[in-house]
C-alpha cells in the first residue's frame, strides 16, 4: 500500500468498510469487479486463484460515490479459506451477501451471515446473483424480466435465515443482479474473446442499471458508525511487508484514536515490545498526514524486520495498552444446527480465538456457574491464551475448532 506518491491529504473520515461474502462461486469477486471497475484476473491474481478459480486472499481496494469512500474487501468463500473470511469479517462495518439465484442457500452462505453478524457487522444489501440466468421472454429487450417466483422463494429463505441469526430483516435490500454481464457491458469480459467485442458490450448494457441500483442502496442503506478517535490509537496489524529502500510495512484497520506522521509508536504482541517511529501513511496508494479509526491504512516503520513482528502483533503508542493470554468472556456457543458443535466441552477445551485479525490457541480454564458448556447456551467462560497479545474490553471474537465456528464471545475482563 505503500506507493512513494508525496501529496499529504487530510484524514477520511466517512470511509465505511464493506465486504463481499457468499458461498464459493457466488459471484462475489465479479460482483466486486463491477463496482471498482477492476478487472477480474487483476483480484484473483495468485497463481493459486487463477488455476483454481477461487478467491484465497481477502483483495482490498476502494472507490468513491458521490456520498462517501468504500474500502471493499472481496473475502473468500471456500471453506477451506475461512480463517481469511474471518479476518475479512472482524473489519468491517457493512456486507454485501452475494447468493447465487439459481441455487439459494448454501453451506457457506449459512456460516458467513453468522460471522458476519457475530463479529459486529449488522448492516447487509443481499445481491441476488446470475439473475441472467433465470431471465425470461426476449433476452434482447433492453427490459429485465426474470423469473420472479425463483426470487421470491430465494428471497423467502434469506430472511428466514438472517431473522434467526438476529438481522433486522425489516432494513434488508435486495438487487437483483448479474455481475457477469454487467463486466462484459463494462468491456471486462473475461470468459472468451466474444465477451470483449462491441456487439457483446452493447447487447448487455441493459445489466449496468443493477450496479447503479447497488451504489445507490449502498449509499442509503448503509450508515457510518461513529467513530472512536479520541481514545488512544490502535491497529491490530493484518498485514506486514518489506519495501525495499522504504522499511517495513504494517496494514490493516484503525481500531481507535488517531495516528499521525513521525508518532514514536511501539509494535507490541506475542511479549516482545518494539519501539519506532511511523515514516509514511497511506491508504490504497495516497498519502496521508494521519491514520484515523475506521480507516484501512498502512504505516511505515523505522528501524523494524519482518521477521520480528510476523504474528500477532498491534501498533500503538508507548504505555497505552498492555498484552494479555488470560481473560473472561461471555460466549454464545452454537449447536450443530448452527454448524457448530453437538457435544458439550470441559475445563481443558482448546479451540482456536480469532479475535479480529489474531488467531491464538485458547484454553477453557473455568466455565462459572456449570461443569460443562453445552452448545446452543450462553456460557461465562474463562480463557487462556497460548501467547499474550494486545486486547481491549468488549472485543468481539470467534471460536472454531476441526473448521468449524463454535462460538463466538465478547471479552468482559482482562486479567493477566
Amino acid at each position: 500500500m505503500i506507493s512513494g506518491n508525496n501529496e499529504a491529504n487530510e484524514i477520511v473520515l466517512e470511509n465505511l468498510n464493506l465486504a463481499t461474502v457468499g458461498h464459493v462461486d457466488s459471484g462475489k469477486t465479479t460482483v466486486t469487479s463491477t463496482l471498482t471497475g477492476t478487472p477480474y484476473d487483476k483480484i484473483d491474481k495468485s497463481p493459486e486463484e487463477k488455476e483454481r478459480g477461487i478467491t484465497i486472499d481477502a483483495y482490498q481496494t476502494s472507490y468513491k460515490t458521490a456520498k462517501r469512500q468504500y474500502s471493499h474487501m472481496d473475502a473468500p468463500g471456500h471453506r477451506e479459506y475461512i480463517k481469511n473470511m474471518i479476518t475479512c469479517a472482524a473489519q468491517i462495518d457493512a456486507v454485501l451477501l452475494v447468493v447465487d439465484v439459481t441455487m439459494g442457500l448454501q453451506p457457506q452462505t449459512r456460516e458467513h451471515i453468522m460471522l458476519a453478524y457475530h463479529l459486529g457487522s449488522r448492516q447487509i444489501i443481499v445481491v441476488l446473483n446470475k439473475c441472467d440466468l433465470i431471465e425470461i421472454g426476449d433476452k434482447s429487450s433492453p427490459e429485465i424480466k426474470i423469473d420472479q417466483e425463483q426470487v421470491d422463494l430465494v428471497k423467502a429463505d434469506i430472511l428466514d435465515l438472517l431473522a434467526r441469526v438476529g438481522f433486522d430483516t425489516a432494513k434488508v435490500k435486495f438487487v437483483c443482479y448479474s455481475a457477469y454481464r454487467a463486466c462484459v457491458a463494462m468491456g471486462l469480459g473475461y470468459n472468451s474473446p466474444e465477451d470483449r467485442t462491441p456487439e457483446a458490450i452493447k447487447a448487455n448494457q441493459k445489466w449496468l442499471a443493477p450496479v447503479k441500483q447497488l451504489l445507490n442502496e449502498m449509499d442509503n442503506t448503509f450508515v457510518v458508525p461513529k467513530r472512536d478517535i479520541d481514545s488512544d490509537p490502535l491497529l491490530m496489524i493484518d498485514e506486514t511487508y518489506t519495501i525495499s529502500g522504504r522499511g517495513t510495512v504494517v496494514t490493516g484497520v484503525v481500531s481507535r484514536g488517531v495516528f499521525k506522521t513521525n508518532d514514536a509508536v511501539q509494535v507490541m504482541g506475542e511479549g516482545k515490545v518494539i519501539d519506532t517511529v511511523i515514516t509514511d501513511i497511506e491508504s490504497f496508494k495516497h498519502k496521508y498526514s494521519v491514520g484515523a479509526a475506521g480507516n484501512n491504512m498502512a504505516f511505515c516503520l523505522r528501524s523494524v524486520k519482518k521477521s520480528d513482528i510476523s504474528g500477532n502483533f498491534a501498533l500503538v503508542k508507548p504505555n497505552t495498552y498492555k498484552q494479555y493470554s488470560e481473560f473472561r468472556a461471555q460466549v454464545y456457543l452454537f449447536d450443530d444446527s448452527e454448524g457448530g458443535r453437538n457435544k458439550a466441552f470441559k475445563v481443558g477445551y482448546k479451540p482456536q480465538a480469532y479475535l479480529k485479525v489474531f488467531n491464538v490457541t485458547a484454553e477453557v480454564v473455568a466455565i462459572h456457574g456449570a461443569e460443562i458448556a453445552k452448545p446452543g447456551e450462553n456460557v461465562d467462560l474463562t480463557l487462556k491464551l497460548t501467547s499474550p497479545v494486545v486486547l481491549y474490553n468488549n472485543l468481539n471474537f470467534a471460536l472454531r475448532e476441526g473448521g468449524k465456528t463454535i462460538g463466538q464471545g465478547r471479552i468482559i475482563e482482562l486479567i493477566a
